[in-house]
């Protein structure tokens, strides 16, 4: 049976696997003007499809992070492949500490490769915006600031590393990963994360990959090591918090339990 003939015999539901490929295909071959899809009848007419095919195309893609439908605007391409994954993370492990911890753990054993990567592969391009990255970072006014391109550095690095599915991996834990960050940002101070990074580009700008694997490797364990400090330190200050809310929850019944 020819894939037409398929899509004949199971009906809507094969026309709009159909259509959900053929888009897929249009957003990513080439960049659209503005980023948005063309006009719906212009869709429905290159696809042979009626717009309820379409539309629940769109929808399904949408679904998947690869579109974005904005009111009075059109239908955006985004290329956020990585918001489904995010999404179910808060699923999968329900704990945030625990989620944070587990962020970090595949942080270090994907990275240290990266940063090899990218210093055996590294373009010339690559390297001039990792250095303005961290010069921004150097200069950054807050923590938020300073995790946000902190985060940035990162996903460069595994785009120069040139595995689109290890970038796909660090962006679904982007945002732990700035959540991670700003902890330990606020425990060691923008400047210490900031040399550290520093260590790794010039290892990258070097061409030199085992130097940039230590480099991460040894930015990664410190940052694992002040991410636990700091964590145990919010379970402390959260376990005083209850102890002294219920101990002044008793004293309402007897005041002596203050004295």
């Amino acid at each position: 049976m020819t894939f037409e003939q398929g899509v004949q015999a199971n009906g809507a539901g094969s026309l709009v696997d159909r259509v959900c490929e053929d888009l897929s295909s249009l957003v990513m071959q080439a960049p659209l003007p503005n980023g948005l899809l063309p006009p719906e009848h212009e869709l429905t007419a290159r696809f042979g499809v009626s717009r309820t095919v379409l539309r629940e195309a769109t929808k399904r893609l949408e679904s998947l992070g690869l579109l974005e439908s904005r009111h009075g605007v059109g239908v955006r391409v985004v290329r956020k492949l990585h918001r489904p994954v995010s999404l179910l993370l808060n699923v999968l492990i329900p704990d945030p500490h625990q989620r944070l911890r587990q962020t970090m753990e595949v942080r270090q054993l994907i990275e240290v490769e990266t940063a090899r990567r990218a210093a055996e592969q590294g373009s010339a391009e690559t390297i001039a915006e990792l250095q303005r990255l961290l010069e921004q970072l150097e200069r950054a006014g807050s923590v938020d600031e300073a995790a946000r391109l902190d985060v940035t550095f990162h996903q460069v690095l595994a785009k120069a590393a040139g595995n689109a599915l290890v970038e796909l991996i660090l962006d679904s834990i982007s945002e732990l990963g700035a959540e991670g960050r700003k902890l330990t940002l606020s425990r060691t101070g923008i400047l210490y994360a900031a040399r550290q990074h520093r260590q790794v580009l010039e290892a990258i700008e070097r061409h030199d990959p085992k130097a940039a694997g230590v480099a991460m490797r040894n930015h990664l364990t410190h940052a694992a090591e002040d991410l636990n400090a700091q964590l145990s330190d919010l379970k402390s200050s959260v376990q005083r918090a209850v102890a002294a809310g219920a101990k002044i929850a008793a004293a309402k019944t007897n005041p002596l339990i203050l004295r």
